[in-house]
């Protein structure tokens, strides 16, 4: 039989229906994530946050605090996904089946889900409902796609309109992959600068090496995908890894 995991994040704590906001956990197989295991420990939770991991429960725990005896079951933390397409279309169409969705990816173990592009406002939509509790789900960083079809002035007029919105991340964005013209590539530029001013990150999406060249060129330090038209050399490895 396998073992039950319980999944500990703050965001799942801070889920009132889920767990309290104080919680003790104790006989739990933890799993700390830095390569440590601890057998049989206990994990205390105060104010919504893990305040505690230990082999035994710290001293000084309130009587009155909530108890949970995790024996047979293992603690870890929650997954991140850091390019997950979420909303696909029109977010009136999702949000019914929206809590469902969230399910799965809270019984999967996903705490955080970094959205991959798609459109800001569905995405903004997800995220809020949330935060606010109308749906139980793990926490959503919206991101917005760019359309390098633009002119640098409109695209660096966007990048500002979605850090506005609370949007951060800029992309996919897709660069052609076999000829990126001189235009789209400005407007590149032009987007990346603009995010290193209010702090955003852009995101590019170039499956081929000349794709991939091009956009580093312009200051893409930020990729979602491998070049799979055609082969990296080395070379290309190298350069990649230069740019962090």
């Amino acid at each position: 039989m396998k073992k039950l995991l319980v999944f500990v994040t703050t965001l799942l704590v801070s889920a009132g229906t889920a767990f309290a906001q104080d919680l003790l956990i104790t006989n739990a197989r933890i799993i700390v994530g830095n390569g440590q295991v601890i057998e049989s420990g206990a994990l205390l939770v105060r104010a919504g946050r893990i305040a505690a991991i230990g082999p035994t429960a710290p001293a000084g725990v309130p009587a009155a605090t909530p108890r949970l005896d995790a024996r047979g079951m293992s603690i870890m933390p929650g997954f991140i996904d850091g390019h997950r397409h979420v909303v696909q279309g029109n977010i009136q169409a999702y949000m019914p089946n929206a809590q469902q969705r969230m399910n799965e990816f809270l019984e999967a173990g996903y705490t955080t889900l970094l959205t991959g592009g798609g459109n800001a406002e569905a995405n903004l939509t997800l995220s809020k409902a949330v935060e606010s509790g109308e749906i139980k789900g793990p926490r959503i960083i919206p991101s917005s796609s760019l359309n390098l079809t633009q002119t640098p002035d409109e695209a660096r007029a966007e990048v500002r309109r979605l850090a506005g919105l609370g949007v951060k991340f800029i992309g996919e964005i897709n660069v052609n992959s076999f000829n990126p013209p001189p235009a789209q590539m400005e407007t590149l530029r032009a987007a990346i600068d603009e995010s290193k001013k209010v702090g955003s990150t852009v995101v590019v999406h170039a499956v081929s090496p000349k794709a991939m060249h091009a956009a580093i060129d312009v200051g893409t330090t930020h990729f979602v995908h491998t070049p799979h038209f055609g082969w990296l050399t080395n070379d290309d490895a190298k350069r990649v890894a230069e740019i962090g």
